[in-house]
Order: C-alpha cells, then structure tokens, then sequence
C-alpha cells in the first residue's frame, strides 16, 4: 500500500476513475512526484510485478507512452533503475511501447524511444501483435504519415520485411502505408 494514503482524480478526458496510489493511474496522469514518492517507498522493482500493471498487463512505461507522458519515461528509464526491463514488456495483446505510441500518435514519444537503440531496436520495430501488426501497421492505419515515414526512415529495410507480413485483414504494413499515408 502507498504510503500517503489513495485519493482518486476523476479524468474527463478518459472518463475514468483513476486511484493516485496506483503507479499505473500516476503515469497515466502524469503525476512524476507521486511516482517518484512510489519508487522510492515501495523500490523500483515493485514496478515490474504483475500487480502494479494495468488490466491488459500493460507497464508504467507502456501507459506513459499511451498517455504522452514524456517526464514519466524519461524517469522510469533512467532514474528508476528498472527502464530496460520494462521497455522490453509487452502487454496481453502482445504490444510493444512503440506500437502503443504508433497507434496512438505519439510522436514525441516515438522519437524519444529513438534516441536511444536500446529503447527501441529493429527488433522492437518489427515485433508483431497477437494480430499480426507491427508498430508501421498502427501508424498506416491510424493514418500517421510522420510516424510511418519516421518507421521507414529510422529502419530503411523495415518496408521490405513489412510487405511479407500480413496484419489480421491480410493488408501488409507497406500497403496500409501506401493507402493511408501516402508514402
């Protein structure tokens, strides 16, 4: 139990409860102190247990990249000391934080996993979803040219691979990216 006690915040936006002694709802609201206090009262560690991840298994570092929440990666990566494993994770649907900010137009996020290899290898790039999508499949589809161009760009020989990958309504990466995003 967080140490300061549970309050909750009412987001519009999401239309949720979200409970403040929870580190998932903090990076989702973008509350850096409480986290930190989190880290610091209950380890870093504690941050990698199946308890502390959403519904769908997503991470702290997962649900900072959905919600935009740049502060919140930048120390959950360098300052708490758990960054790499958590980057790794995957949700229940196995997506990856990059598919996360593909899908939902984070391109600040997107070129902050960029800047450093290890938050964002070819691997990452290519790793597909329990339904056959790759980060470029979200973008294309969500119909982001700036982070399907960014893909094909930081990965030049990601659009071969991707056009031999068939998503779940059998469109490959590179088709979705030609129909939506005009690449």
């Amino acid at each position: 139990h967080y140490g300061r006690g549970s309050f909750f915040v009412f987001d519009l936006a999401r239309s949720e409860k979200l409970n403040m002694s929870c580190p998932i709802d903090m990076a989702a609201a973008g509350q850096l102190a409480a986290l930190r206090d989190f880290v610091a009262c209950q380890g870093a560690q504690s941050l990698l247990q199946p308890a502390k991840m959403d519904r769908d298994g997503a991470s702290v570092f997962f649900v900072a990249a959905r919600y935009n929440q740049l502060e919140i990666l930048a120390f959950v990566w360098s300052d708490s000391g758990v960054g790499l494993q958590l980057a790794s994770l995957t949700d229940s649907g196995r997506r990856t934080t990059l598919m996360t900010a593909a899908w939902n137009g984070r391109t600040q996020v997107v070129e902050w996993l960029f800047e450093d290899e290890r938050r964002c290898s070819q691997e990452m790039a290519l790793a597909t979803d329990a339904g056959g999508n790759t980060a470029l499949h979200n973008a294309a589809r969500r119909g982001d040219w700036a982070i399907a161009a960014r893909l094909a760009t930081r990965y030049p020989n990601i659009v071969p691979m991707v056009k031999r990958m068939k998503d779940g309504q059998t469109a490959t990466a590179a088709q979705l990216a030609d129909n939506y995003c005009h690449m």
